[in-house]
Formats: C-alpha cells, sequence, structure tokens
C-alpha cells in the first residue's frame, strides 16, 4: 500500500476532529501509525489513539481459515514470531513516547479465533500483554470476537484492564431491524460469562 502523506494525514484527522471524533483505533505501529501519532501531537490535535500491536502467524491456521489454502511454513512462522516481538518493542516505545496521545494498547486483533489466518496461541498473547502491561502505565486490552470471550476468554480476561470485543450483526446474516438489539445481545452475553471484566466494543457494525 502506498501510506498517505503528512498533509493528508492532518486533512484526513481534522475532518474527524470537525465531525467530533476524539479517540481513534490504530491497528499495528508501523510508519503509518507513528505518523499519525507525530501529526496529532505536533498539531495539538485534541484526539487519543488507542494504539494496536499487530500479531502476525504463529499457528497456521490452514485447516480453520478458508481463504489459507496450504500451510504456512515453519520458517515462516519463526519469521513471524520474531516480528511479533519486534512489534511489542515498538508498542511499549510509542506509548511511551507519545503517553499524552495513546490512552491504551491493544495487542492481537482477532488472533485468537478459529476461522483467521494470522493465528496466535492464547499463551503467546498473554506473554505478549505481561511485557506491554509490564512497561507501560496505560491500560491493556486484546481484540477479539464475543464469541471467543464468552467461549475461551477467561484466563485471558483476566490478564486485561478491559476487554475489547468485536460484534458483526452484518456478518451474521442479521437484518438492519435486529442489529442493535443482537449488538446488546452480545455484550450482555460477554458480561454474564465475564462478570469480572470492564468491555469496550472495539469493532461493530
Amino acid at each position: 500500500a502506498i501510506n498517505p502523506s503528512e498533509e493528508e494525514t492532518l486533512e484526513d484527522l481534522k475532518i474527524l476532529e470537525d465531525a467530533g471524533f476524539r479517540l481513534i483505533r490504530l491497528y499495528d505501529c508501523d510508519e503509518n501509525s507513528q505518523m499519525v501519532l507525530r501529526v496529532i501531537r505536533e498539531n495539538k490535535l485534541p484526539i487519543k489513539v488507542l494504539l494496536g500491536v499487530w500479531l502476525d502467524a504463529e499457528i497456521s491456521n490452514h485447516e480453520g481459515c478458508s481463504w489459507l489454502t496450504e500451510p504456512i511454513s515453519e520458517e515462516k512462522l519463526l519469521e513471524n514470531t520474531k516480528k511479533n516481538m519486534e512489534e511489542v518493542q515498538r508498542g511499549i516505545e510509542l506509548a511511551n513516547t507519545y503517553s499524552d496521545v495513546v490512552v491504551a494498547v491493544n495487542v492481537g486483533n482477532e488472533a485468537l479465533v478459529s476461522w483467521n489466518d494470522h493465528m496466535v496461541s492464547e499463551e503467546a498473547i498473554i506473554q505478549y500483554v505481561r511485557q506491554v502491561k509490564g512497561s507501560i502505565k496505560q491500560p491493556v486490552t486484546v481484540a477479539d470476537n464475543y464469541d471467543w470471550w464468552i467461549k475461551h476468554g477467561s484466563a485471558l480476561a483476566r490478564e486485561l484492564d478491559f476487554i475489547g470485543v468485536h460484534t458483526y450483526p452484518a456478518w451474521e446474516n442479521k437484518p438492519i431491524e435486529e442489529a442493535l438489539s443482537y449488538t446488546i445481545q452480545n455484550i450482555e452475553d460477554v458480561h454474564a460469562a465475564l462478570p469480572d471484566s470492564k468491555i469496550a466494543i472495539l469493532e461493530a457494525g
């Protein structure tokens, strides 16, 4: 992809500011995200950031993911693990450098659901979470599908300051008339399964 320029990034952020947005989510710690953080600070924009640490596949989920047509090689998985460790370190550095902008850090996005193409073990994610939590002052979360949190989320939830929940009625073929009530039910079911956890909806619609 060709990343937007600094001028385009500022233009986009000002559109968000003018529309009343005060919090945005970034999904990784690469150069585009770094520029967004820098532009927010340098222009004193009233926008805070939930910073993402992107995790690539450490497990080949070719049998569970419909668009992975062949196994991911061991060499690639080892390379990804090294990249993930570097990404975690970048996330820590950015959260500390931009502590005035970054209000929380998300470690891994839908890396635990059974259908993804970038699967990471829960044990590895817990270790990454502990590393981040031990190195920054902001709250730490992990983002995944509501159903995963309900069925499997108790151990990971105990490690987090809050849990990041995704709920997509559109992907589950719900008509628009049912979408809001379905979303509310999803979140209530997560709360029932994990009553001690604070919940933030990080993707929806």
